[in-house]
């Protein structure tokens, strides 16, 4: 006999959720009763279908003509279900903010903002702003660190939910910027030289959705279809081989950030699979190369 995956209760008739596949009594069998993986869908759903429930606690779905009703309940507010996007302008936002304090102050000061520095790691607040920053020099840094989050993270963020896929941005980003900055002093890097970017926190996302779903069909520069696993191991081999040529900036680019990032999210991806978290589809991905912003003749501080 099968047991609530919620209360522990025996089930004589088990209530399977479409959203995350668990069997649960008659009491938690919706997704908002039973802290569901797959919540933002089903909610998503909900407002598709003009409807809305009164929270965890009521169980129930109404109908109501007005996104604003009382009854309206979502764990991140206006954000839930567009993380993705709230994310994706962030990074503009930050990035002309970029420009406006590098053209006013200084590069000095854009530095001390907007990038972290090896030697100055205990400038805490960079650990984050670093993530959000991107090259002023190359718009190819932001622009294919947005599309990947795009393509990837609107898909992972559906299937997790909100809150789970902005915190494994958010820790894989600033956990891959330290690991790029430790591993430059441990190793005798140049300490004055910034890192910048989202690749880590952007790779989490894909290391995550390559345990979740290997054989997802993705296209290189949109017109060249691969399994993501393949991608995500040439991509790591990419980094694993310039790394080893380079060390933790070779080629201009933070190495061990994008490893550091990638590995977050594979562990992470894991970790869903034993939950039970499964995806299907098919989606677009437009990647970059040897050319790019990863390639081995950028120039500048280390992009991530």
């Amino acid at each position: 006999m099968s047991r609530c995956e919620r209360c522990d209760v025996d089930l004589s008739m088990p209530y399977s959720c479409n959203y995350c596949g668990g069997s649960y009594c008659s009491q938690h069998r919706l997704p908002e009763n039973h802290d569901c993986t797959g919540l933002s869908s089903y909610e998503s759903e909900m407002k598709d279908d003009g409807k809305i429930y009164g929270g965890p606690s009521s169980g129930t779905a109404t109908t109501s003509s007005s996104p604003s009703s009382s009854g309206l309940s979502f764990s991140l507010g206006r954000f839930d279900g567009n993380v993705t996007y709230t994310l994706l302008a962030i990074m503009v936002v930050v990035h002309l903010l970029q420009f406006v304090v590098l053209f006013t102050f200084g590069r000095d000061v854009h530095n001390a903002i907007f990038t972290l520095r090896p030697d100055y790691i205990l400038f805490v607040w960079t650990w984050l702003t670093s993530v959000f920053s991107h090259s002023t020099a190359m718009l190819v840094h932001i622009l294919f660190n947005g599309i990947i989050l795009f393509f990837f993270g609107t898909v992972l963020e559906r299937k997790i939910g909100s809150k789970r896929f902005l915190a494994l941005f958010l820790f894989g980003g600033v956990i891959a910027a330290v690991a790029q900055a430790s591993s430059t002093l441990a190793l005798g890097g140049a300490g004055h030289i910034p890192i910048l970017g989202a690749s880590g926190a952007v790779l989490a996302v894909m290391g995550a959705l390559t345990i979740l779903r290997p054989n997802l069909t993705v296209y290189l520069w949109f017109f060249l279809p691969m399994p993501l696993w393949f991608l995500t191991i040439a991509f790591a081999a990419y980094d694993l081989l310039f790394l080893g040529l380079g060390g933790p900036g070779g080629g201009g680019v933070a190495r061990v950030a994008h490893l550091s990032g990638l590995a977050i999210g594979v562990i992470y991806g894991y970790k869903l699979r034993r939950e039970g978290v499964s995806m299907q589809g098919e989606i677009q991905l437009g990647g970059r190369g040897p050319g790019g912003p990863g390639g081995p003749g950028g120039r500048g501080p280390p992009r991530i």
